[in-house]
C-alpha cells in the first residue's frame, strides 16, 4: 500500500505540473493524474463490506464494480441534500435513522447552484434544491406506483417544473417498460444520458442530440452507470477510469455477467462516482475525497417506509 508521505509528495508534483505544463501537455497529464488515482481508489475499495439482502448481488469485474438488484426485492429512492459533506456522510446519517439501508450510488451532474436535471421524490419536487434541466430531453431512473406495485424504469423526457408530477409526464416522455393506466410518478432523477436503448449501443446520441460536452480526458474518465436487463433487474454500476462510453457500452453487452441489458444510462461521473454499500465504499472517491454533491440513489430493503433525512 502506498504510504502517506509518498501521496503526499505525488499531490505536491500534481499540482505544481498542473500550475506550469502547457495546456496539451495539461490534457494528458490530467489523464495520468486521474488514472493514478484512479488505480488508488481501486486498492482501497473495502472488501469487506459484509453479507447482502437476498435479491442483491456483489458485482466485480476489471474495470467495473457495482450491484445487481431483483425486481421487488428492494426499494428505490432518490435523496438530496444541500452542499457538503460527500455522500458516504449523507448515507451514514441516514443509516442511523433507516436502518433498511443498503446502498447509495452518486446521481445527477450539478453546478454551483443546484442540479443539472430534474428530481421528484415521494411524488413532489423537494425543496430546497434547484433543478437546472436542460430543455431537450435527457434520461431518467424513475419509480411508478400502481396497482400491481413499484417498479422502476428507465426513460427520456424533457418534461420539468411543476408538469413533472402532472398527467403531461407519462403524455410526453419514453419508457423502457410499458405503463399501466393507474401508474403514477412517485420518484425521479433525471438529467442523465443514453448508452443503450432497447438492446442497441445509442451511446453516439448523448454526444448529438442530447448535446453532452465532454474533454477527451473527461470521456475516458469514471462512469456512474445504471442499466436494466430483459429480466428487470436494475445494475448500479461504476466503471473505472478509462473506459469511454463506447467500451462501457460494449461490455454491458457482450459480458455474461449481464444478462441482456436493454437500457443503459449514465450519471454524473468523473470525480463524483462512488458507490457505497453497507456504509462502506464498495467505490471509493476518485481523489480520495468525496465530491458527490446534492443527489444520490439510495437502494433499501423492503420494509417502513423512511423520510429524506
Amino acid at each position: 500500500m502506498m504510504k502517506t508521505h509518498a501521496i503526499h509528495r505525488f499531490l505536491l508534483l500534481a499540482i505544481f505540473c498542473s500550475i506550469f505544463a502547457a495546456p496539451a501537455e495539461s490534457q494528458s497529464w490530467k489523464a495520468s493524474v486521474r488514472g493514478f488515482f484512479g488505480e488508488l481508489s481501486q486498492a482501497v475499495h473495502e472488501n469487506e463490506i459484509g453479507s447482502l439482502p437476498i435479491g442483491i448481488t456483489r458485482i466485480e469485474l476489471p474495470g467495473v464494480s457495482g450491484i445487481r438488484i431483483e425486481p421487488g426485492m428492494a426499494e428505490l429512492k432518490p435523496y438530496s441534500w444541500s452542499g457538503e459533506p460527500g455522500l458516504l456522510d449523507r448515507f451514514q446519517k441516514s443509516a442511523e435513522q433507516d436502518g433498511n439501508l443498503v446502498a447509495a450510488i452518486n446521481g445527477a451532474f450539478f453546478g454551483a447552484q443546484g442540479i443539472l436535471g430534474q428530481l421528484v421524490i415521494d411524488g413532489k419536487r423537494p425543496h430546497g434544491i434547484r433543478q437546472m434541466p436542460a430543455s431537450f430531453a435527457r434520461c431518467f431512473v424513475a419509480v411508478l406506483n400502481g396497482a400491481a406495485g413499484r417498479r422502476w424504469v428507465i426513460g427520456e423526457t424533457a418534461v420539468h417544473g411543476t408538469p413533472l408530477c402532472l398527467p403531461e409526464f407519462f403524455t410526453s416522455s419514453r419508457f423502457n417498460r410499458a405503463l399501466s393506466a393507474d401508474d403514477r410518478l412517485e420518484h425521479l432523477l433525471g438529467g442523465a444520458g443514453w448508452i443503450i436503448r432497447d438492446g442497441r449501443d445509442v451511446h453516439m446520441e448523448a454526444y448529438g442530440r442530447q448535446k453532452f460536452r465532454f474533454r477527451k480526458v473527461d470521456q475516458d474518465s469514471r462512469h456512474s452507470v445504471i442499466a436494466m436487463d430483459v429480466r428487470d433487474r436494475l445494475y448500479l454500476l461504476v466503471f473505472e477510469t478509462g473506459s469511454n462510453l463506447d467500451a462501457v457500452s460494449s461490455m454491458l453487452r457482450t459480458r455474461s455477467d449481464f444478462d441482456n441489458i436493454t437500457e443503459a444510462i449514465f450519471m454524473d461521473g468523473g470525480s463524483s462516482s462512488v458507490l457505497i454499500v453497507n456504509g462502506k465504499y464498495l467505490v471509493a472517491p476518485l481523489y480520495l475525497v468525496d465530491k458527490a454533491r446534492y443527489t444520490a440513489l439510495f437502494v433499501r430493503k423492503a420494509g417502513p417506509a423512511a423520510g429524506n433525512k
